[in-house]
């Protein structure tokens, strides 16, 4: 799957999720601490996210974040790329909490 085709599917997974909290993008876009335009073009799949905006995504939707992947399935070996992606994403989220926590 191409990048672009990535980067929309997870546009469209983002939005569906918004849709069905109810939350407006206006409501999101301040969890996130963007504006409102630039998480339009989150949905709109023409700009790209963070690893900490992701987990912020994910904590404020109440899902886990392998619910982002493209082929959860394929996610089962410790082995394969998707997981050694995913173990970085919350190694590096749980040192940007512990910074956040420290202020």
């Amino acid at each position: 799957m191409k990048k672009e085709d990535k980067q929309l599917k997870l546009a469209n997974q983002i939005k569906k999720y918004r849709v069905n909290l109810g939350l407006t993008q206006e409501e999101v876009a301040k969890h996130l601490k963007i504006s409102r335009i630039c998480y339009l073009n989150l949905e709109k799949g023409t700009r790209g996210l963070d690893s900490f905006e992701l987990f912020k995504l994910a904590d404020l939707f109440g899902i886990e974040l392998i619910r982002f992947r493209d082929d959860p399935d394929d996610c089962k070996e410790n082995g394969h790329p998707a997981v050694r992606e995913l173990k970085k994403l919350l190694s590096d989220y749980e040192k940007l909490k512990q910074l956040t926590l420290e202020k």
